[in-house]
């Protein structure tokens, strides 16, 4: 995602040209949002509230699906892609961006329907693996009435008194309205057990992975991920007596729902494979630079971590934590030779979006005495929006929503000579729906950044949320929930005064549009 600083609007407009071709919904755009969207935007099992499933409903949010998009807030997705590729990433192309915006500016046509590829039909998601080794579903969970994004760890009953090889996962959420990502750990310790014990509910809570430090994250779903499969000849290592751990995060409007998720593991059938270790090599528990790990009330802090790597090893992903106070975070390398290998950069955290493993598209190569470094700033003020404290509190290191952490985590394998020319996986951008393809290009589009005529205070906000047009012109102005739902909207001509008095303490979104223009701003309610 990207941060817009202040109240600056994007104006967004197509640059054409005389020989500029019609964009429309049926031969264009359909394709991108059935590939890139409608997984979490539709109206039977959603993570999200506004469906696009079909012509009417995108046309009827064109001028917010071009905002999104041409600003790169949806999808959202959490690394930059300039200087590293992951496989799968959840990003559209600059040209099918492009696409969106030329759509919205020429009118937003339906075009020839016939045209159109077959509107995707929402199912519950289905096996792929066959003949698991092992298949398990938790039992049915009802998420409890708290409004609130919810974590909750099961553990698996299948542990295994010799080591194991995986090479491959699958998670299958039986209710896609209510679970918003789905993490497998293992570990060998007793903790997960103990903490299991110690909660009356199926399962435990834990807002922090499992509550264990000895955890390794196997694998990260979010909605629209199909199974993973480790690189060829390479496999997982399950430890010897190693329980398996699903850690789900429940959506904030699941409460009441019922899901049973599924988790279908195979293992690798050879011996030769090489064994793909996973290690949190980064961690302000162990390698912190800048001790104490404090963030004291109405401060911004940088922290590092940072440790030698002692022999070659290949990367193969990497997974980072942080908590609602982080605003960005990095990771790289130095090698001997003094060369600065990025391995992950996110502009603007977001701990909700936060999507587990992120897999390189070829292995990255870290020569022996290589210097690992983590950085991460935190920002303790009352101009972070997901801030949950006003007036901000000094803040610790822990495993819930109002401490922090900074943990880097690797899957790597011990390096061999042409391991940094494999191909991991051979999908970078996610495959169309149906195969399908845009038929037209256009040229690129540039942003416009200009002054802001709004205010919109406090933020946080307590009962009341002002809004002031410095123009005095008519708007209309929305509230979105931290997932998309509109709870509130109003036509506006100058100013206006929401009260916030009924809606819940949390995340929130301000949208205004001026028939013209797009303004959206998160807003914390207390």
């Amino acid at each position: 995602m990207r941060r817009f600083t202040s109240l600056s609007v994007a104006l967004i407009f197509f640059i054409t040209n005389s020989e500029a071709q019609t964009v429309t919904y049926s031969e264009d755009v359909a394709c991108i949002i059935y590939t890139h969207c409608t997984h979490c935007h539709n109206n039977t099992n959603s993570i999200a509230a506004i469906p696009f499933t079909n012509f009417n409903e995108a046309w009827s949010q064109r001028n917010a699906i071009k905002h999104y998009v041409a600003n790169k807030l949806m999808p959202p997705y959490q690394p930059a892609t300039e200087n590293r590729t992951y496989s799968h990433e959840k990003t559209l192309t600059q040209s099918e961006i492009d696409l969106i915006v030329a759509w919205v500016n020429q009118g937003s046509k339906e075009g020839d329907s016939a045209k159109a590829p077959k509107a995707p039909t929402m199912t519950p998601l289905n096996t792929i693996l066959t003949s698991p080794d092992i298949s398990y579903r938790i039992p049915a969970y009802t998420v409890p009435n708290l409004v609130a994004f919810q974590y909750h760890c099961f553990v698996l009953p299948n542990t295994y008194s010799t080591e194991k090889r995986i090479s491959a996962i699958e998670i299958l959420p039986t209710n896609l309205s209510a679970v918003y990502s789905a993490f497998l750990y293992s570990d060998t310790s007793n903790i997960p057990l103990a903490l299991d014990a110690a909660d009356p509910s199926n399962g435990y809570e834990y807002y922090a992975r499992t509550g264990s430090s000895s955890a390794k994250l196997l694998y990260g779903w979010v909605n629209g991920q199909q199974a993973y499969h480790t690189p060829k000849d390479m496999a997982l290592k399950l430890d010897a007596n190693a329980h398996l751990i699903l850690r789900i995060l429940f959506a904030e409007d699941a409460h009441n729902k019922i899901d049973s998720t599924q988790v279908n593991i195979k293992f690798e059938t050879t011996t030769t494979s090489r064994t793909i270790e996973v290690a949190t090599l980064l961690s302000h528990e162990h390698n912190l630079q800048n001790p104490p790990f404090i963030i004291e009330a109405d401060s911004i802090k940088t922290f590092y971590v940072v440790d030698t790597i002692k022999s070659d090893i290949s990367l193969l992903s990497v997974a980072h934590w942080a908590h609602k106070f982080c605003s960005n975070m990095s990771c790289y390398a130095i090698t001997p030779a003094t060369d600065t290998i990025s391995l992950l950069e996110i502009e603007d955290h977001e701990d909700l979006w936060s999507q587990g493993v992120y897999h390189y598209f070829k292995p990255v190569h870290i020569p022996a005495g290589t210097v690992l470094i983590g950085r991460a700033e935190y920002d303790n003020t009352p101009n972070n929006p997901n801030n949950p404290f006003s007036p901000p509190h000094t803040i610790y290191a822990g495993n819930n929503d109002t401490s922090e952490q900074l943990l880097c985590a690797f899957s790597y394998i011990p390096y061999q000579n042409g391991d940094e020319n494999l191909v991991a996986d051979s999908i970078i951008h996610q495959l169309h729906y149906l195969n399908c393809s845009p038929v037209h290009t256009v040229a690129g589009i540039a942003d416009i950044i200009t002054e802001n005529s709004f205010s919109i205070f406090p933020n946080p906000a307590i009962n009341e949320l002002n809004i002031a047009s410095k123009d005095n012109g008519k708007f209309s102005v929305s509230i979105f929930n931290s997932v998309g739902q509109k709870m509130y909207s109003t036509q506006v001509v100058g100013n206006c005064q929401l009260s916030l008095a009924n809606y819940s303490s949390g995340l929130y979104f301000i949208q205004i549009n001026t028939g013209k223009n797009f303004i959206t701003q998160k807003i914390i309610k207390q």
